[in-house]
């Protein structure tokens, strides 16, 4: 059995990445049988958008600038260590495209939500 998580698990948001690595693990446990990943699928706009704000941050130079540099590289160093992603990875705001890629991976269930606005 397959299943698949989709969610925001790539946002700069502590909480959405923690709750995702929550139900990772408890669908791990609960089926320890079962092949159980976060569906790497990221929205283009969201990426660029987060590195805009990182290099705005850079060019300014402003008090913390390195802190938050720092964090946003440790976010993402976290997040790759601590979710299971799949395999394949797609970065689109084309939502036919993300339907297309996301049945290509073969899942047996699909669980989706969002915790943030």
């Amino acid at each position: 059995m397959k299943i698949g998580i989709l969610t925001y698990h790539h946002v700069i948001n502590d909480g959405a990445v923690l709750q995702t690595i929550g139900h990772l693990n408890t669908l791990k446990e609960l089926f320890p049988e079962a092949q159980v990943e976060v569906i790497d699928y990221r929205y283009k706009t969201v990426e660029y958008r987060e590195l805009l704000d990182v290099f705005k941050v850079i060019l300014k130079l402003k008090k913390g600038t390195l802190v938050k540099l720092k964090k946003y590289l440790r976010f993402k160093k976290f997040v790759a260590d601590n979710l299971t992603l799949s395999k394949d990875k797609l970065v689109t705001d084309s939502l036919n495209k993300a339907v297309v890629f996301i049945n290509n991976q073969n899942y047996d269930f699909i669980i989706v939500y969002r915790d943030w606005e």
